[in-house]
């Protein structure tokens, strides 16, 4: 009996030793990162199909195939801005609308600036008319959108774009809200809707110009 109790004796003591908390003591290290807006490198045309194409065809658009883009450069950039050409057409006694050469017109905007400030686009145009100053009166140029694009790893918010009927007045055609359009961003315009449309009897056998100055401003402007 006395061996008995001394062996349920041993393995009691042995539970309690095995149940008894361990020394547990914790310490703490840091992870830190940080980034900088100030960059001078100029962001080059992207794939207006297909954002992630690494290696985009140049010129990135046949129709325009004398722009490579605007070569600006900063933290904020207007990178790329399409030209209009609506080539040489016969002379109308009806009103007529004409598409442009540009197989995907369009505007591409850079934000590197990492403050989440919003940016704007707007757009002016000068007077249609010749080097004789002959003007193509009534004459009006109309941009419509068709998609707003990045690439496929860019999370921010999209900046939204509108159609617009251009004039001496600046127009808003494309814009970031607080926190939104970060990174690059494309506004494609509507090749079949962005139309140059000209009056009846108002054309000359003459070459007609216009100026398209297109703006960038850091966070949205006051309302129109």
């Amino acid at each position: 009996m006395k061996n008995k109790l001394l062996l349920t004796g041993t393995l009691l003591s042995i539970a309690l030793l095995t149940a008894a908390p361990q020394f547990v003591k914790a310490e703490t290290s840091a992870a830190t990162v940080s980034f900088t807006g100030d960059d001078s490198t100029p962001t080059k045309p992207i794939d207006p199909t297909n954002p992630d194409n690494p290696t985009p065809t140049d010129p990135t658009d046949p129709g325009d195939p004398d722009n490579p883009g605007t070569g600006s450069a900063g933290p904020l950039s207007l990178d790329y801005v399409s030209n209009f050409d609506f080539g040489s057409n016969k002379i109308s006694s009806t009103t007529q609308t004409y598409t442009a050469k540009a197989e995907q017109p369009r505007i591409q905007v850079t934000d590197k600036r990492g403050t989440g400030a919003g940016w704007e686009v707007q757009a002016t145009i000068s007077t249609i008319k010749t080097s004789d100053e002959d003007v193509l009166a009534g004459a009006n140029l109309k941009l419509a959108n068709k998609s707003v694009v990045t690439n496929s790893q860019n999370t921010s918010t999209a900046p939204v774009a509108t159609d617009i009927t251009l004039s001496s007045s600046p127009k808003t055609v494309f814009k970031a809200d607080k926190d939104a359009g970060l990174g690059t961003w494309l506004d494609n315009f509507d090749k079949s809707a962005s139309v140059l449309t000209v009056y009846g009897g108002t054309a000359k056998a003459k070459t007609y110009n216009a100026t398209i100055t297109w703006t960038l401003t850091s966070g949205p402007t006051a309302t129109e």
